[in-house]
């Protein structure tokens, strides 16, 4: 759909919009990287202690991945909100707020949209992807430390046996 002479204060909050979108799909992307990386990692870690070489530093670093694994997974993990809190706003950004409207309404209710209306409903959208995505990139920096700590206490293990 090709919007037509938007008020430019619209077109900007739709830009921050897409934005954010691209930030979050950036992270989660990255997040599943590093799981697969991890994922390898962890296969080599327990290999390494089934042949019972050096279990007493293999097993620190193979906490540390878990605990990174658990940490890239988090990123990604939808952030959906409670099934028994409603939207009292008449938001119809996210598709959390629209599986709940009946179509005649919905269409109402974008019929009568003021450039008011779209530039608050998009900041308050704009304010909640920033926070999950403050909370994505969080979660990858903390995994991505686990792992260089993980791959240290292995490098470790690998010198020392």
């Amino acid at each position: 759909m090709t919007r037509t002479m938007e008020p430019p204060e619209v077109a900007f909050t739709w830009r921050l919009h897409a934005g954010l979108e691209s930030m979050a799909a950036r992270a989660d992307a990255k997040a599943g990287i590093l799981l697969a990386h991890q994922g390898g990692a962890f296969v080599l870690g327990v290999t390494a202690l089934q042949a019972d070489h050096g279990g007493w530093i293999i097993g620190p670093a193979l906490a540390l991945v878990v605990a990174a694994m658990g940490t890239a997974a988090a990123v990604v993990v939808p952030v959906l909100r409670p099934r028994n809190q409603t939207v009292s706003t008449g938001d119809i950004v996210y598709f959390g707020h629209l599986r709940e409207w009946a179509p005649p309404s919905l269409a109402e209710r974008i019929e009568g949209l003021s450039k008011e209306d779209e530039i608050a409903m998009v900041t308050r959208q704009l304010v909640t992807l920033s926070r999950i995505n403050w909370r994505k990139h969080r979660l990858l920096q903390i995994s991505l430390s686990l792992t260089v700590s993980a791959m240290s206490v292995g490098a470790a293990a690998v010198t020392l046996l």
